[in-house]
């Protein structure tokens, strides 16, 4: 499992590692976006579960919203 792993070290520019560098990094996607899903889940259940009124009755979301023209600017 991904959180397992401590650490890994990455030196030179031999690039025998690099299939395994993919297979942790593709479990990490996985575990991610399994993550979110469950999040994701969670929230629209519990929208759902509210009376309209109490909804649009909520503040806006906080925060900026990234956009097309913010892609590729440093953060």
């Amino acid at each position: 499992m991904v959180s397992d792993i401590d650490c890994m070290v990455m030196e030179g520019t031999d690039t025998a590692h690099i299939g395994q560098l993919r297979i942790v990094v593709d479990a990490a996607c996985d575990w991610i976006t399994q993550e979110i899903d469950k999040h994701t889940e969670a929230i629209r259940a519990d929208l759902v579960a509210r009376d309209h009124n109490a909804l649009m009755a909520m503040p806006p979301p906080v925060g900026n919203t990234p956009h097309t023209g913010s892609i590729r600017r440093r953060r």
